[in-house]
């Protein structure tokens, strides 16, 4: 008996493998991303920018530019310019050889947890699954770089699939690692990824007050449902996407992140949730949750998408952005306290941060 052909696998054009949903939305959608891409070249091509030079902050048309897209051969060039990487590169006194090769982070627990999650990371793409492939080499020595270089945080689950997003959009290693860099230390509030993961956790609440304003009934279930915003949020703000989003749409989220900050996180979560709102039986925890988690399929459609981001959504004027911020973050912090005087007076057990609990296996983050 002839043995069963093996079922073909289907790539997206980030050579992602696909599922059988997946790869249905994809072709459904590839036309139009082909129109698309042709259309972001040309609109390049004739650019005023140079993109060698510091480009002007908050500039209309640069940022209209942008959020249209920036073409795949250039992301390298403009992500490190707009993103300031290449003014921090500029500053530093020590190379990224220097950081590859430094001792400066003697702490061994960070560099297991990062063998632990460079194998974890991608796995839906051939390259990086190769064991001790090229890619997994590039990957880890960005991190262990990094770790080098910014000992008080060393290392955060999340981290690797930021840097390995990088390595994807064709960043070299060196580009890469600067690239975490201004992510980590410019673009992202302080606190993402230190230990009690504190400017995540108010960033979360942020975003749970937007949600009652504006996605009323997503809102109301996930009330019901005592869902907290770090389930609901996490992730996403953590990884920025890339575990859950198509890749052609996490890359669109990251362009205009580069350039005008966190809040184009934030409106990808509204947009989001807005459209499950719309398209999705979310009268329950479940239906919530399993939007939450199974988000690629639904955003393939990656320019119908982005629309939603920036003019469908309203308004996030920053003074705004900043008074949440500040209410959250004084709630975040009596929780800190509260937490470590239970813990001062029970003893401590267990491993309860959030980075002690990705640490102990309890908490990890995977492309699903």
């Amino acid at each position: 008996m002839a043995a069963e052909a093996e079922e073909e696998v289907k790539y997206d054009s980030f050579q992602f493998r696909l599922d059988e949903e997946e790869a249905i939305a994809f072709e459904k959608n590839k036309p139009d991303l082909v129109k698309l891409l042709a259309e972001q070249e040309e609109r390049w091509k004739v650019t005023q920018w140079d993109l060698t030079d510091a480009v002007p902050h908050r500039h209309n048309k640069l940022k209209k530019l942008i959020r249209g897209g920036v073409p795949g051969p250039l992301r390298a060039k403009v992500w490190m310019n707009v993103s300031g990487a290449n003014a921090i590169r500029a500053s530093s006194k020590l190379s990224y050889i220097d950081y590859c090769h430094s001792d400066s982070n003697k702490d061994g627990t960070i560099l297991k947890q990062i063998d632990l999650d460079v194998p974890r990371t991608f796995t839906d793409r051939d390259d990086f699954c190769e064991k001790d492939g090229a890619m997994q080499k590039s990957l880890r020595r960005v991190l262990v770089a990094y770790a080098n270089r910014n000992t008080g945080l060393g290392y955060c689950q999340g981290l690797n699939f930021l840097a390995g997003g990088f390595l994807i959009a064709a960043l070299s290693e060196e580009e890469a690692f600067w690239l975490l860099c201004a992510t980590i230390e410019n673009l992202l509030p302080q606190n993402y990824f230190e230990n009690k993961l504190q400017g995540l956790r108010t960033d979360a609440l942020v975003l749970f007050d937007m949600l009652r304003r504006k996605v009323p009934v997503v809102f109301k279930v996930v009330e019901e449902g005592q869902i907290s915003p770090e389930v609901l949020f996490s992730q996403w703000l953590l990884c920025m996407f890339s575990t859950v989003f198509p890749c052609q749409t996490f890359m669109r989220i990251w362009d205009s992140f580069f350039y005008e900050g966190v809040k184009v996180l934030f409106r990808a979560c509204i947009a989001y949730l807005q459209r499950i709102q719309k398209i999705a039986d979310v009268t329950s925890v479940e239906g919530v949750l399993r939007y939450v988690y199974q988000c690629k399929a639904v955003t393939f459609d990656t320019e119908v998408f982005v629309d939603e981001m920036f003019n469908r959504v309203g308004s996030f004027p920053w003074a705004h952005i900043e008074k949440l911020r500040e209410k959250n973050g004084a709630k975040v912090t009596r929780q800190e306290l509260t937490f470590s005087l239970m813990r001062a007076k029970l003893g401590k057990s267990s491993p309860s941060t959030p980075r002690e609990k990705m640490a102990a296996g309890n908490m990890s983050f995977h492309r699903r």
